[in-house]
């Protein structure tokens, strides 16, 4: 098998010359010294946009990160894929690349068009669009520094015009959109460059021959069975009836015409699934018969036990007051507990399947699927995994020679990696020579689809239910009639973020959905409904949760506020901190309207992992050993949002501590009369038992086996209902937003 990716290049090379692709391309032999396969071929180069000609033929690229504008939407904004090549030359494009054509305007702007129409930008400044008919006065202008930004968005922000947009790539959702200067961050990239496509060259195009077998893939679902509100959306009912409009196109069910996996993190995140134990999927997955899933790092918030049986399986559930045995498998092979192999799961499947040609010919074809995992225990609170024994060994050459024996031992024509983690990551680690044909990945909450340098396709789906992973796995027959792979194709991401619908009315939904989870679905919406539209109490606030103050140094916004002053009441503590990624949500008031009801869902929305409160009683030494560790890039994560005081600090140095208005801290001194104060300080258990985050030491870790801990048996999305309970009925219903900043990145001079 070595080299099959590079022959595959090659070949592939060859084959858009022959076929007048690129008449310029000449591929270079095999060199004796890397023993690697390379091209010389290349099929754009970088120019500026003033270079542009009437009529040439351009891709949009981030160079720095070698990314390009492709036909697939994330989230109304246009996914970015990853070329091949340098800053200078590209030299592999996938197929749904968006070629753009030079049209001149007037005023020597540019109009981007393409076979999808005129690229434009709506008003919100964030989304891009395609028009058939020419924009009007939206065309995009050039930057001195050669990127465009265009002069039709003008937004609205803090009561100031924002206009002249730029066009950018964001590295944090890999998208192409638009933003301002003033909305830049770390993670945008204004460096968009044209890159000329060489006369004769072209991009290769699927000619949808060969036998080919569909690979469908979901991945952290969090719950979403659906989203429920005053409408519901659907999502996963019409993902669930794409994938079985396949199963049945040859007017009969068959699950061996197309793979079904998930990538794990299936169960947390969502009310109706955490207020009914992940039930509706473990029925639903089931029902879809799903090939494998693997293990995410919030399969194990409430025990493993919740999902995985002993025999490998997904959990078996009840139904109509029945026991359902569960036979999807569960793939890990790098996960270990106690050092032996974890038990709950296998290492990889082998898969018996058909695929079919393009007049309906069958071909049996043998898939194995290995599963494979990140080192994200960093993210699960110690309690639930690493002091179970539990960990997670990276090592790549084990799943290299794990591929290589499925083909050669087991007979796999084509051998896939499911990993919860960035794909991107994963198939830059693989080795060139690699066994594996597609990775597919997930974790990271985000739609991507690609191929690395060395051919290796992958793709990964967005969370919540809001899309799915899909590639083709193609075949040919040998002259003994047995199916040898060939290459992967049509790998892409498949929106589903849409079908907004009254609850439990058949008659509005549409006929590709599956009638089957529409009904599980259903029947869970109703189990929980009372609890979901119980009305609380209102804000008159709007609540973000990563809107920062910008005098925090990103440790600071209204929704940290709200969540850390939740849990501090929560535990009757002075001071409470929250970490980054635990703000699940945004709540903003109706248009029109000056408040928000807020419902038991949204507690169950805010706090959806059901995890146990901390809280600890501490010295101000202690306290100050804390709130320095917040200030680390560990730190930072676990801890960054706090309630309870104002802090300033600069770098990783606290300089001084006030409680409503009062010093107590100065520049390496407590005040006097504070020297030997004490502080409640209450955190959750995935703050208080990770033990280091990227190298840094949690000091609150060494508190919980002593006397400084006062009780962890709360639970804290019970505990924070019940305080808002008692907030709304003490104040009319009126529940207080705190909107002032609390920590903030600065000397403090008296």
């Amino acid at each position: 098998m070595k080299f099959k990716h590079g022959i595959k290049l090659l070949s592939a090379a060859l084959l858009a010359i022959s076929s007048g692709g690129c008449g310029t391309g000449i591929p270079a032999a095999e060199t004796e010294e890397t023993n690697s396969l390379k091209t010389e071929s290349f099929l754009a180069e970088r120019v500026s946009f003033s270079d542009l000609q009437e009529g040439d033929r351009f891709l949009l690229v981030c160079p720095s990160v070698m990314r390009a504008m492709s036909s697939l939407t994330s989230d109304g904004a246009y996914s970015a894929v990853r070329v091949v090549g340098d800053a200078e030359r590209i030299t592999q494009v996938p197929e749904y690349t968006q070629v753009f054509t030079c049209e001149r305007a007037s005023d020597d702007g540019l109009y981007l068009h393409c076979e999808e129409g005129y690229l434009t930008a709506d008003t919100s400044g964030w989304y891009l669009d395609f028009t058939t008919d020419k924009p009007q006065g939206s065309e995009w202008i050039v930057h001195s520094e050669d990127g465009l930004y265009n002069p039709g968005i003008i937004v609205e922000k803090n009561g100031e015009e924002v206009r002249d947009f730029d066009l950018v790539y964001g590295m944090d959702g890999r998208v192409f959109a638009t933003w301002s200067e003033k909305d830049a961050t770390d993670y945008t990239h204004f460096d968009v460059a044209p890159y000329r496509i060489q006369q004769g060259c072209d991009i290769p195009k699927d000619d949808g021959t060969g036998y080919r077998l569909s690979v469908f893939e979901t991945s952290d679902i969090h719950g979403y069975i659906c989203d429920y509100g005053e409408e519901v959306k659907y999502s996963y009912s019409w993902i669930a009836g794409q994938i079985n409009q396949k199963r049945n196109s040859s007017g009969t069910y068959r699950t061996d015409t197309a793979i079904l996996v998930d990538d794990g993190d299936i169960f947390h995140g969502n009310t109706i699934s955490y207020v009914l134990n992940g039930e509706p999927f473990l029925e639903a997955f089931d029902y879809m018969d799903y090939d494998a899933i693997t293990l995410g790092n919030h399969e194990f918030d409430t025990g493993i036990n919740v999902v995985a049986d002993p025999d490998q399986t997904m959990h078996d559930y009840e139904k109509d007051g029945q026991k359902h045995e569960n036979l999807v498998p569960i793939i890990v092979q790098n996960l270990y507990q106690n050092g032996e192999s974890y038990s709950y799961a296998k290492d990889y499947v082998i898969l018996e399947k058909t695929a079919n040609d393009e007049t309906g010919k069958e071909l049996p074809v043998r898939i194995g699927v290995i599963g494979y995992a990140e080192d994200y225990s960093g993210s699960i609170a110690q309690a639930r995994f690493k002091d179970l024994g539990l960990e997670i060994r990276e090592d790549l050459n084990v799943i290299e020679d794990m591929a290589v024996e499925l083909e050669k031992t087991e007979g796999c024509q084509a051998v896939l990696l499911l990993t919860h983690a960035d794909p991107v990551e994963v198939v830059d680690s693989l080795a060139e020579d690699t066994t594996i044909d597609l990775v597919l990945g997930g974790h990271v909450h985000m739609d991507d689809a690609g191929v690395s340098e060395y051919g290796i396709p992958y793709v990964m789906p967005d969370a919540e239910a809001n899309s799915y992973g899909y590639a083709e796995l193609v075949f040919d027959k040998d002259s003994s009639g047995n199916a040898v792979y060939q290459r992967t194709a049509d790998v892409k991401t498949v929106s589903s973020d849409r079908f907004f619908m009254t609850p439990k009315d058949p008659a509005q939904y549409p006929e590709e959905f599956d009638p089957e989870i529409i009904r599980i679905t259903d029947e869970a919406i109703t189990r929980v409904e009372s609890i979901l539209n119980e009305s609380i109490g209102y804000i008159t606030e709007d609540v973000y949760a990563f809107a920062y103050f910008p005098e925090s140094g990103e440790r600071g916004s209204v929704g940290g506020n709200w969540v850390t002053s939740l849990l501090a009441r929560a535990c009757d503590a002075d001071i409470s901190f929250y970490n980054r990624y635990g703000l699940r949500r945004d709540f903003e008031r109706p248009a029109g309207s000056e408040k928000m009801q807020i419902t038991v869902s949204d507690v169950y929305s805010m706090f959806p992992f059901g995890n146990h409160l901390y809280c600890y009683e501490l010295s101000g030494d202690e306290l100050l050993e804390a709130l320095e560790f917040s200030l680390t890039p560990g730190g930072s994560r676990l801890m960054p949002f706090i309630h309870g005081i104002d802090v300033y600090y600069t770098g990783k140095t606290v300089n001084a501590i006030l409680r409503d208005g009062e010093l107590l801290y100065d520049h390496g001194v407590w005040t006097e009369g504070h020297e030997k104060d004490t502080f409640r300080v209450a955190v959750n258990d995935y703050v208080a038992t990770t033990a280091e985050r990227d190298g840094d030491i949690n000091p609150l870790v060494r508190f919980n086996n002593t006397d400084r801990l006062l009780f962890n048996d709360r639970i804290d999305n019970t505990e924070v209902l019940r305080v808002l309970q008692e907030e709304a009925k003490a104040n009319n219903g009126r529940i207080e937003i705190d909107t002032k900043c609390h920590i903030f990145n600065a000397d403090f001079k008296r």
